[in-house]
């Protein structure tokens, strides 16, 4: 799949369970899509890797989130009370009415991202990176065109929190997640049914691969892969598409998960034999590229 947007950096404590203000709880899934279709408008960095600035339309966001032009300014108006954003024209958003008090949806529109990663640009080994200026400037890399690729399979934008917090977890060595579902469920002010259901749906999908293994408690547990970078899906198809199916089988042929009982918060909600379980094949890391040269970015994602 062709590289279109590239990787967009946000930060860690977005989805940090520690922290009690984590904006994943404030903004939900609507305005961190709202986020990541305004990250498809950026034009420009005045400082690099820190603010810049968004150019679009009331229209292009209604075209790219699929949300009326109503949401669409109410979710921007969400995510400017949450300091993430901020409006730099029109300076009062009744400037957006005309004569009529209808919506002016095609006049342009600039916002600030006020809330990013801060990084140095630092040579290591022969080759350009970031490095963050504090801890607060921990950031989860996003393939905006993953996020294309989930739209292609119909998965919703209910799906990029999970997404996100995958990406999050999986930044170790190891580039897998073992959080819990109950704990996962917890970090996003969701369900553990809904969770699970996900996690479902996205190994049907072929954008997740789960594992299983015990949990030294007598019980199981469950590890991810997250498929992470466009330009990477298919290698994590090869690597990783028999299990996936194994798994979605298995899944079809067993209870609806609002049938499966949880029990206290290391239980991962599921109810399946030894012989379910399947040896992991160890893959190459999952990292995410940016946009090329032409785009504005280098190899690492740096903008220029």
């Amino acid at each position: 799949m062709e590289k279109l947007y590239g990787s967009v950096k946000i930060k860690s404590s977005w989805f940090d369970q520690k922290n009690k203000k984590r904006k994943i709880l404030d903004i939900g899934y609507k305005g961190l899509n709202m986020y990541l279709t305004l990250c498809k408008y950026r034009l420009k960095r005045e400082n690099l890797n820190e603010e810049f600035l968004f150019y679009t339309t009331i229209t292009e966001l209604r075209h790219e989130s699929g949300y009326s032009a109503d949401e669409t300014i109410e979710l921007l108006k969400l995510l400017i009370r949450k300091k993430i954003i901020k409006l730099e024209k029109p300076t009062r958003w009744d400037r957006l009415k005309d004569e009529k008090k209808e919506t002016k949806v095609k006049e342009l529109i600039v916002l600030r991202a006020i809330d990013v990663p801060q990084t140095v640009s630092v040579m290591k080994e022969g080759q350009r990176v970031d490095e963050i200026k504090s801890a607060d400037d921990l950031w989860i890399s996003v393939d905006l065109d993953m996020l294309e690729l989930y739209k292609g399979k119909k998965l919703s934008d209910k799906y990029l929190p999970l997404h996100c917090l995958m990406s999050k977890l999986s930044n170790g060595l190891e580039q897998k997640a073992f959080m819990t579902i109950t704990k996962m469920a917890a970090t996003l002010g969701s369900h553990q049914d809904t969770i699970h259901k996900y996690i479902k749906v996205m190994n049907e999908k072929n954008v997740l691969c789960s594992f299983y293994r015990n949990n030294g408690k007598g019980g199981k547990k469950l590890e991810h892969k997250i498929c992470k970078s466009v330009m990477k899906y298919e290698d994590f198809l090869k690597i990783n598409k028999e299990t996936m199916n194994r798994n979605t089988q298995r899944w079809n042929s067993k209870e609806d998960v609002e049938e499966i009982e949880f029990i206290g918060e290391d239980d991962d909600g599921l109810d399946f034999e030894e012989e379910d379980f399947e040896d992991e094949q160890e893959s190459e890391d999952f990292n995410i590229s940016g946009m090329t040269l032409e785009h504005g970015y280098d190899e690492q994602g740096i903008y220029h």
